[in-house]
């Protein structure tokens, strides 16, 4: 019986090990989760490591969020640039269709938005509630954003689940240059 015990502990260890590494607990995925995790602490010589490493640069936490998503949304613009670089999906959504273009309009990093544009964005991709990030940058007040994306062709007349245009949205919060920008572009009224 102590053979049979003895026989079974190496199978039965290395099973344990493999389904830690499919699992996400050790190994290869924990090197996934830390480019996540090297994007949300701005750790820009951690980032470059894992990105030569060959980590998978569009890899998602349960939320669906990349580290693309998260560089954007604080505006590293070096952590973008090396993302993108390495082929990083602008267009990834999360759970909630949120992309790395939008959350950088919402937080009103021009620069990042403009690179995330550069690498083809797609600009009228929206959220799962129909939010873009022309109706977000308009909500949330940031004309420059605004202006570089209807310069890139961004559709100023779709609506969000709740009827809400980026130009009615601006008037509702009275920002009243960003609602001249809109009219100026041809946004419906």
């Amino acid at each position: 019986m102590k053979k049979d015990i003895l026989n079974f502990a190496p199978t039965a260890f290395a099973l344990l090990l493999a389904g830690l590494f499919i699992s996400g607990c050790g190994g290869p995925s924990e090197e996934k989760n830390s480019l996540i995790k090297a994007a949300t602490n701005g750790n820009i010589a951690e980032v470059q490591k894992l990105i030569k490493k060959g980590v998978d640069v569009n890899v998602k936490n349960s939320d669906g969020i990349t580290s693309l998503m998260i560089a954007a949304a604080n505006g590293q613009q070096e952590i973008v640039s090396m993302l993108l670089q390495a082929e990083a999906n602008p267009d990834l959504q999360t759970n909630k269709g949120v992309t790395a273009l939008i959350v950088a309009a919402q937080n009103g990093h021009k620069d990042v938005v403009s690179m995330l544009l550069s690498a083809q964005a797609n600009l009228n991709l929206q959220s799962n509630n129909g939010d873009t990030a022309l109706i977000l940058a308009a909500v949330k007040g940031h004309k420059e954003i605004v202006s570089v994306l209807l310069q890139a062709k961004a559709n100023p007349d779709l609506q969000n689940d709740k009827g809400g245009t980026a130009l009615i949205l601006a008037v509702v919060k009275g920002h009243k240059e960003i609602v001249s920008v809109l009219l100026q572009a041809k946004a419906n009224p």
